[in-house]
């Protein structure tokens, strides 16, 4: 994984342990480990990542050390389930808080600020994950 010359995948992606932020943490961990995480932040140096660990209840270090021996996403998400103790339930109600758009006021005022800057009129956009995915797709020239 190289994020020097690609992003990661979306924040949306459920393709590990079906669990939105997942499969973007590992692809920076993965980048982390080669030297090739360019400006992005992983584990605790990233706020989703923070969240995501904190409710897989999985330490940073413990999961990069599972990135060093898990080389894809099927065998990522065999790891957790032996190590993650969170039901299909608990996992669909944290997407679906993660993917909500933002509703404090604190909240709402930063993802204004970051739509203002980052696409000014576009009315399409109502996730930071959407602004993520969006600035992602600008950084690489993708759009």
């Amino acid at each position: 994984m190289d994020l020097t010359k690609t992003p990661p995948r979306s924040p949306k992606s459920t393709a590990v342990l079906n669990c939105v932020t997942a499969a973007r943490m590992a692809d920076k961990g993965r980048a982390q480990l080669a030297g090739k995480i360019g400006e992005y932040k992983y584990g605790n140096d990233s706020g989703m990542d923070k969240a995501t660990l904190a409710f897989l209840e999985v330490s940073v270090e413990n999961f990069t050390t599972a990135l060093k021996t898990c080389s894809d996403d099927a065998s990522l998400t065999a790891w957790l389930q032996g190590h993650v103790q969170k039901t299909a339930q608990e996992i669909e109600e944290f997407n679906a808080a993660r993917m909500a758009p933002p509703s404090t006021p604190e909240r709402i005022a930063m993802f204004q600020e970051r739509l203002a800057k980052l696409a000014p009129g576009r009315t399409d956009l109502k996730t930071l994950w959407d602004l993520t995915e969006l600035d992602d797709r600008k950084s690489f020239g993708l759009v």
